[in-house]
């Protein structure tokens, strides 16, 4: 449920965690805006996180807001009088010099650095500090922040602005299409071990799960027969058991892609993977009863597995019995050639 991944979001800020969200598709978003009961958003798309944190700061209903909370705080510090607006400059200027030296004297330093950087113009050298003491002043009442525009840009600005005011609601919001290709991409496995834990993707058709029994049943009637297609069904029924199982346990959670292409010339045609794993250049093949009884098929899938490794890539291949019959152990096998590729990268 939706519902669920975000309040589970909302616990963590609410404990201190950075929680860089990322909504996957237009009713992932419009389910988050929901989950805000009616709170004003900020959308940014600003090119870094110093431009965003500055155009938060500058935007009209934050500074009201802010105003209201420096207001009442510089009362709090025995100065009574309100942040003037119908005043010369000069007269605002030395309104404001003194209650900083009055926040600063009852220790309120988010008031002061506030009341400096915001209403003094001096934001531009100190926006993150100040969205941090914004966050901290507001609390509950500051608006949540929706980065937009490119997804590489917006998630590493996300990890920046939830390190900085990790108690703000903050989300990017992106497309399945955008969020695929930059997830499976090359680079960035900082920012993309960061964010997994807090994608929130579109809720699929109810499928019923791949069943283990069912693949073994498969694979027997393939023994069985000599017909290919029931080698097929086998295999691909086991393929998609182990997708299933390497999705739901979180160290292989969003790695891999079912049946994926590549940019690679295999023949005359692009060379297909059953599992891959692009960000780690992990191939999974899973091979049927038939690979090891015809020989021309043994000897493709050789060829293929020199064109994989001439890419760079490791490649594992399980029997599609294997599959249905020792799920877990598979599972491990692949973790730990993804932990030792991890630690192999240059």
């Amino acid at each position: 449920m939706l519902e669920r991944a975000f309040a589970q979001q909302a616990m963590r800020r609410a404990a201190g965690s950075p929680v860089p969200a990322v909504l996957v598709g237009e009713d992932v978003t419009a389910a988050w805006l929901a989950s805000l009961y009616g709170r004003s958003v900020v959308r940014s798309s600003e090119r870094t996180a110093e431009d965003g944190a500055r155009a938060y700061l500058e935007v009209a209903n934050v500074r009201a807001l802010l105003e209201t909370a420096l207001s009442a705080r510089v009362a709090e510090a025995r100065l009574k009088r309100d942040l003037p607006s119908d005043r010369t400059p000069f007269e605002r200027g030395v309104w404001l010099g003194v209650s900083r030296d009055a926040l600063l004297a009852a220790g309120d330093l988010d008031g002061q650095l506030l009341l400096g950087s915001v209403f003094a113009g001096e934001v531009t050298a100190r926006a993150l500090h100040a969205l941090a003491a914004c966050a901290r002043i507001l609390g509950e009442e500051a608006p949540p922040i929706l980065l937009e525009g490119d997804v590489d840009l917006a998630i590493r600005n996300a990890l920046t602005l939830t390190e900085t005011a990790p108690s703000m609601p903050l989300a990017v919001a992106t497309t399945s299409e955008a969020w695929r290709a930059w997830s499976v991409g090359p680079g960035r496995e900082h920012a993309k071990a960061m964010v997994r834990p807090f994608v929130v993707e579109p809720q699929r058709p109810s499928q019923p799960p791949a069943d283990a029994s069912a693949v073994r049943a498969l694979v027997d009637r393939a023994k069985q027969t000599e017909k290919r297609e029931d080698d097929d069904d086998a295999r691909s029924a086991a393929e998609r058991l182990l997708f299933e199982a390497l999705e739901r346990a979180p160290r292989s959670c969003g790695l891999f892609a079912l049946n994926r292409q590549l940019d690679v010339k295999f023949g005359n045609r692009e060379i297909e993977i059953d599992l891959a794993c692009v960000s780690r250049r992990l191939a999974i093949e899973v091979d049927g009863h038939f690979h090891f009884r015809d020989f021309d098929c043994y000897r493709r899938d050789r060829r293929k597995d020199v064109v994989l490794q001439r890419e760079r890539y490791f490649v594992m291949r399980f029997l599609a019995e294997d599959i249905a019959s020792r799920l877990d152990e598979i599972v491990s096998e692949v973790h730990s050639a993804l932990t030792f590729l991890e630690e192999s990268k240059p």
